[in-house]
C-alpha cells in the first residue's frame, strides 16, 4: 500500500510540474525609443532620464501581438527623483491603459496579467512622465529583466508528453492493483 501511494503522489507531482510555466526575455528590438530613453539591448535594461527638451520619455510597440499562451509580462523597476522633483511617475500601459504607475521613489517587480489580451496586437509602452510642477529635470527610471510567462496551451487540452505520462503512470496503478490481487 505504501509503494502505491507514494507512486500516486509523485505521479501527481510530475503531472502538474509538467504543465508549468516557462519564462523568456522580451524582444526590446521590436520596441521603440522616443525622448530621453537608452535601451541596453545587452542587458536588457531600459533606462529613462527625464530632460528640458522632451520632458517625457516612452518605449512602446503600438502592434505588439500577445501570444495565445501568454500569462504574465513581469520586469523590475525603479524610481529616482532628481534634485527638486516630487511628482513624476513612471507608468506602464496596454492600449493606452495603465497598469502599473510608479508614483514615489521606489523600486519593486511587477507582474503583469496579460491573459485578457491573448491573441491580439496591443500597444504596449512604459513611459517616464513629467508631473509637471518642477523646474530642473533629472527624475531616472529604469526598467531591467521584462520576461514574457507563458503557461503551455490556453485550450485545456493536455500537452502530448503530460498525456503519455498520466496514461503510463495509470497503466503502472492497474498493474500493481492486478499484482497485489494475484497475491491475495
Amino acid at each position: 500500500m505504501k509503494l502505491l501511494t507514494g507512486l500516486c503522489t509523485a505521479m501527481s507531482v510530475l503531472f502538474f510540474m509538467a504543465g508549468g510555466s516557462s519564462a523568456e526575455p522580451l524582444d526590446l528590438n521590436a520596441f521603440t525609443a522616443w525622448g530621453s530613453v537608452h535601451v541596453d539591448q545587452d542587458t536588457g535594461t531600459v533606462t529613462f532620464t527625464e530632460d528640458m527638451i522632451y520632458g517625457v520619455g516612452y518605449l512602446y510597440n503600438d502592434s505588439f501581438l500577445v501570444r495565445d499562451d501568454a500569462m504574465f509580462l513581469s520586469f523590475d523597476y525603479s524610481l529616482m527623483y532628481g534634485p527638486e522633483d516630487y511628482d513624476d511617475y513612471l507608468v506602464c500601459e496596454v492600449d493606452y491603459v495603465p497598469v502599473l504607475q510608479v508614483l514615489s521613489p521606489e523600486s519593486g517587480r511587477a507582474r503583469i496579467d496579460l491573459s485578457p489580451y491573448r491573441g491580439r496586437t496591443v500597444m504596449l509602452d512604459w513611459g517616464l512622465l513629467w508631473g509637471g510642477n518642477d523646474s530642473a529635470a533629472g527624475t531616472v527610471a529604469r526598467i531591467s529583466s521584462i520576461d514574457l510567462e507563458s503557461g503551455g496551451q490556453v485550450s485545456g487540452v493536455p500537452l502530448p508528453g503530460a498525456a503519455a505520462f498520466m496514461l503510463s503512470g495509470l497503466a503502472a496503478l492497474f498493474f500493481v492493483s492486478r499484482q497485489r490481487q494475484r497475491r491475495s
